[in-house]
């Protein structure tokens, strides 16, 4: 059970990064002439690799998934877990069908919320199967402190990029006018102005700004654990997993930065995306551990 879930969380992770993509450059991030170009939806762009790929992973995850519940059962443990992770990928492999609308914010959240959701899930059964839980230490509410900063960080950040909040900040200090981001409705397609940009919707500036700001609360949350860290009995093991986790936040915040600015290469706009995930798993093996 441990290999299928190991190989299970790679292909969601594989297919967090196609679907990452695949949106990032039909979003016209990483284009050139930097920011003209962003926003730009009504030209046709196809991506049969990227394409093959993302079905190929998503049918052989639902496999897996199947396989999860099998194994989850005849072990007798994690079984919930297991019904959460195929709950998911049925969710996602509905949600599917529409992944071409991706003027519809409902279907960007869904497919980034869902898959991250996935990863999370199977990143945390291996972490079940792997490692086994000590007795609490005083550096498990601070943990659970900077998991909850990195989860509204990442909620932000899909919801930036679902309603293109991007392309309403002009520096990295300048969202524009801010509204609140309850007016925004995931439901209603975003429309395009006679240049074929997305028009961004009020609101979704104000979920660039609070991705920003939470970014910034991360990174120094990550700095104040590790001091915490540094300051008790923490296992070596430990350190060294809290030291990768502050290597992430600071590629995370260092592409953030170039992004907010200049735009980014494709595949660093990935590496940004993921960063989150990435961190949060660090988080929870931390979790585990203390």
């Amino acid at each position: 059970m441990t290999r299928i879930a190991i190989l299970a969380f790679a292909l969601v992770v594989l297919l967090i990064s196609v679907s990452a993509y695949i949106r990032l450059t039909q979003g016209g991030l990483g284009c050139t002439p930097w920011p003209d170009c962003y926003a730009l939806l009504g030209h046709d762009q196809r991506f049969p690799i990227a394409t093959v790929l993302h079905r190929l992973s998503a049918t052989a995850l639902a496999i897996l998934a199947l396989l999860l519940i099998a194994g989850a059962w005849h072990q007798g443990k994690q079984r919930g877990l297991a019904i959460a992770i195929l709950a998911v990928t049925a969710f996602l492999a509905v949600l599917g069908v529409r992944s071409g609308g991706l003027l519809l914010p409902a279907v960007v959240l869904g497919n980034f919320l869902g898959g991250l959701l996935l990863a999370i899930l199977l990143g945390w059964l291996v972490i079940l199967q792997l490692t086994t839980r000590p007795s609490n230490t005083a550096v498990h509410v601070t943990v659970i402190g900077v998991l909850l900063l990195v989860a509204i960080n990442i909620v932000t950040g899909i919801g930036s990029s679902a309603f293109y909040g991007n392309a309403a900040c002009l520096d990295l200090l300048d969202c524009g006018m801010l509204h609140s981001p309850a007016q925004l409705s995931p439901f209603t397609a975003l429309a395009l102005d006679a240049t074929e940009h997305a028009i961004t919707p009020e609101g979704a500036a104000t979920l660039q700004w609070w991705h920003r700001l939470s970014g910034v609360a991360v990174a120094i949350a990550s700095i104040g654990l590790i001091v915490t860290m540094l300051s008790s009995q923490s296992q070596r093991e430990m350190r060294l997993a809290l030291i990768i986790g502050l290597l992430v936040t600071a590629a995370a915040t260092v592409t953030g930065l170039i992004a907010a600015r200049n735009g980014l290469p494709i595949s660093a706009a990935v590496v940004h995306s993921l960063s989150g995930l990435f961190l949060a798993l660090v988080l929870l093996r931390l979790l585990r551990r203390v």
